[in-house]
């Protein structure tokens, strides 16, 4: 399984080369999905906030 974001540049004719992978997208603006976005608010927060 491989998930990706909406770029252009992932290759879908991939998954029909592969059997064994299947790609799922992710919708246009889906922070709470994306794992790095995670990442980002918790340095926002604790780590380069404004004090």
């Amino acid at each position: 399984m491989i998930i990706v974001d909406g770029a252009a540049w992932y290759q879908e004719y991939l998954e029909n080369e592969f059997k064994n992978i299947s790609i799922i997208k992710l919708p246009p603006y889906s922070p709470e999905l994306n794992p790095i976005e995670q990442l980002w608010q918790w340095l926002r927060q604790n780590e380069v906030a404004n004090l």
